[in-house]
């Protein structure tokens, strides 16, 4: 709570304060990959508490409910995941492998409202990347994670007799 606190307070609630902080993540991931837990469900927080856009208000999100599929929390979590803003700014990132470790993080471990598919969600990013192999690589690795979550849980509905998820 303290770091979103701090967030809100010194970085604007605009595009640009959502680009700075998303930066900044990068840099995070270059110094430690233990200090990095958390900062990308900061930066969900810090946009659903803001109000430059207010598809994220949480107050906007609550008043709506979660009627309808996917739900309105969910559907700003694929907003996030939208060409207008993760993929512009891990556009800029250096290392297209850490930008997929980044929204495997966001997605993996954060969202219970929609869990999308990585290698559709790494396609979706990546569609305006103007760098295409750098795209390649990071629709690469979120279609390994993919493919080995795939093989987790058939093996795991194997084990069990249950029927997978989606």
């Amino acid at each position: 709570h303290y770091a979103l606190a701090y967030l809100e307070k010194v970085v604007e609630p605009t595009k640009a304060g959502f680009s700075s902080i998303v930066a900044a993540i990068e840099h995070i991931y270059l110094i430690n990959n233990t200090v990095r837990s958390g900062s990308a469900r900061l930066l969900y927080d810090w946009l659903c508490d803001t109000e430059f856009d207010e598809r994220f208000r949480v107050d906007n999100i609550e008043a709506n409910g979660l009627a309808g599929i996917p739900g309105a929390i969910a559907r700003s979590w694929r907003l996030l995941a939208s060409s207008e803003y993760l993929g512009p700014e891990l556009d800029r990132w250096t290392d297209a492998k850490r930008a997929a470790y980044f929204v495997r993080e966001l997605y993996g471990e954060y969202t219970q409202e929609w869990h999308p598919r990585y290698d559709d969600l790494g396609v979706t990013i990546s569609e305006r990347w103007t760098d295409r192999a750098r795209a390649e690589e990071f629709v690469g690795v979120l279609r390994r994670d993919q493919q080995e979550e795939d093989s987790r849980m058939q093996t795991y509905n194997a084990e069990h007799g249950t029927a997978g998820h989606e």
